[in-house]
């Protein structure tokens, strides 16, 4: 069966669905890959640890949602520090030796509403109110709600 070939775009809410580390090996650089869950398929992004880039990795781990101080008995190895967390991730095309392979070219902070960062529930109790009142106003205006159904 042929290699298919991830669709190009940006995409949010892709969850982490495992990772671990290896080394490359031709040039021995260690990296850390990443399985992404996409709207369109799995996808796996390599985060590679390329001297004098340090600030580039320490963005991209933080990004991913790792908030230790240290990779040491992190779980990266594992596949537990990161798996279930919520990103967005840009997929492109490449050529290499004649072939085309798709790749992570960009892992960003989710830019949705689909719950990546969730509120803390002081912060939704104090929203709340504000958010049923806007709800029930909408549904009064839709004409989806019965009068005695609104208690204002």
């Amino acid at each position: 069966m042929p290699y298919e070939l991830h669709p190009q775009g940006v995409y949010n809410d892709v969850e982490i669905t495992d990772h671990g580390m290896d080394i490359s090996p031709e040039k021995k650089t260690p990296y850390l890959w990443v399985v992404y869950k996409t709207e369109a398929a799995l996808i796996t992004g390599r985060h590679y640890m390329v001297e004098g880039h340090e600030d580039k990795f320490a963005k991209t781990m933080k990004t991913l949602g790792f908030t230790g101080n240290s990779l040491k008995g992190a779980g990266l190895d594992d596949g537990t520090a990161l798996t279930g967390n919520i990103v967005q991730i840009t997929v492109g095309h490449k050529e290499y030796e004649g072939k085309t392979y798709d790749e992570v070219k960009w892992v960003n902070e989710n830019n949705s509403t689909g719950g990546a960062k969730r509120m803390s529930k002081d912060d939704a109790d104090k929203h709340l109110a504000k958010f049923d009142a806007f709800f029930k106003r909408a549904m009064k205006q839709n004409g989806t709600a019965e009068e005695s159904d609104l208690p204002f």
